[in-house]
């Protein structure tokens, strides 16, 4: 496995940032920072979560629990776009990313499961409550949205990723602003 340059970490949390400031933009975002990070972690885009697990043990009204989905989906597409922006950052083709979506599936849901606080991780809690026994096909189709979201704002995670790698972190406000001029 390659070790990641510093770049591509910052086009992968990029990619987290973009997906959250694209439409709907969420309300609130805190940053990202590529520095001073726990052991273990490459970066961290700080927006808190649509989706959280206590609404898995909540029983509530069906228009609350579809809601809830909605939100859960948002949640997927921004963990999706930093591992997508980070292939297409290392020249993978856009067919290329697609054909991959059943690989990284596999690697969400197969036996060993993707640490809990990892992009894959949290993938897969909202994909195993939002559409249960329909998780790896959701995957796939999760996968495919967020990489068409990716291209349609490559400009954008570009030029958040190069900032960041040049400051090593962003707060919100700054994110908003490049996003807005892009």
């Amino acid at each position: 496995m390659q070790t990641p340059t510093l770049l591509s970490i910052a086009i992968h949390e990029a990619g987290h940032a973009v997906a959250a400031l694209a439409d709907p933009p969420r309300p609130w975002i805190e940053g990202v920072s590529i520095i001073d990070q726990p052991e273990g972690w490459l970066g961290y885009f700080s927006c808190p979560a649509l989706w959280q697990p206590y609404m898995a043990e909540v029983t509530a009204p069906a228009e609350a629990m579809e809601a809830w989905r909605i939100l859960a989906w948002r949640d997927v597409i921004e963990y999706l776009a930093g591992p997508i922006a980070e292939l297409r950052w290392k020249r993978y083709s856009r067919a290329a990313i697609w054909l991959g979506a059943d690989e990284f599936a596999e690697h969400c849901f197969g036996e060993r499961a993707p640490e809990p606080g990892s992009d894959l991780g949290c993938v897969r809690a909202r994909l195993e409550w939002a559409r249960p026994d329909d998780e790896r096909d959701a995957f796939c189709e999760a996968w495919i949205e967020t990489e068409e979201l990716v291209a349609r704002h490559w400009r954008a995670i570009v030029e958040i990723g190069r900032l960041l790698e040049k400051q090593g972190r962003l707060d919100g406000e700054t994110l908003k602003m490049v996003w807005e001029r892009t």
